[in-house]
């Protein structure tokens, strides 16, 4: 299925779904060689991006551009929302001829900096509301569910991995298990509380995790009693380029003279 770009003026830059990240960042480096204020705007912007990269959030998010067809649905665009940092998919209206807002508050998924992912440091707890432990054991906190943030970070993937774009094409979109897919590519602890149980959970992929991260696992279960652990890493086979979805540099300078 295609993909590609839209800009302000509808123009339209056709590129496979796994190339929208190089796209992002030509686009970017084109802005910023405008001016140093461009320069200084998009340096602002990235430095609160240490995990996530920072291009697909400002082009789209910043620039006004729109993605075409988000997670291979058709007649679809993804445009960004500056004011509440934030995404939302729009639906091709043949009556408007225009793209028009389909899901009920507007948002599909929010920026992915340190900020709006409420990214901390670890912090034990009594009770743990769903969260996500990254390699260097650093605490994500989902914006709406666990769910939604799978599909946001799943989706930095697919803007620069021909492989997952491939896999995520090949399932049905309807039973797609986002967090299932997302802790065998990335090295990720799942925490949470399961109200009906009334027991905290850890999910994990003993395959696909640091030694810190096991270390933090035994002391996890320790602490917590009665506590839901469980290793998903026979459930699929692992996909050892987890590394991929990270942002490699800190701040991207671009056009630094």
């Amino acid at each position: 299925m295609k993909s590609g770009l839209i800009d302000k003026l509808r123009n339209v830059i056709e590129c496979p779904y796994y190339e929208i990240e190089n796209l992002c960042k030509k686009i970017i480096e084109e802005y910023c060689s405008r001016s140093e204020e461009n320069n200084q705007k998009y340096v602002e912007f990235a430095k609160d991006y240490t995990i996530f990269s920072p291009y697909f959030d400002f082009a789209i998010g910043i620039l006004g551009y729109s993605l075409i067809n988000p997670f291979f649905r058709p007649k679809t665009i993804l445009s960004g929302n500056e004011e509440h940092r934030g995404f939302c998919k729009k639906g091709y209206s043949t009556l408007l001829d225009d793209y028009v807002s389909t899901n009920y508050n507007g948002e599909y998924f929010h920026f992915s900096s340190d900020k709006d992912l409420q990214i901390r440091p670890f912090v034990q707890k009594e009770i743990f509301y769903e969260t996500f432990i990254t390699p260097n054991l650093m605490e994500i906190t989902p914006v709406i569910n666990s769910q939604e943030f799978a599909r946001q970070i799943l989706h930095l993937g697919m803007i620069k991995s021909k492989s997952l774009c491939m896999e995520i094409q090949a399932i049905h979109q309807e039973e797609i298990d986002y967090v299932e897919i997302l802790l065998r590519y990335f090295s990720l602890l799942q925490l949470g509380f399961q109200p009906t149980a009334k027991k905290n959970y850890l999910f994990f992929r003993s395959d696909n995790i640091t030694f810190e991260q096991s270390i933090l696992c035994k002391s996890i279960a320790e602490k917590s009693q009665d506590m839901i652990v469980m290793d998903k890493k026979d459930l699929h086979k692992p996909k050892n380029w987890s590394h991929k979805f990270m942002n490699e540099e800190n701040i991207i300078y671009l056009n630094k003279r």
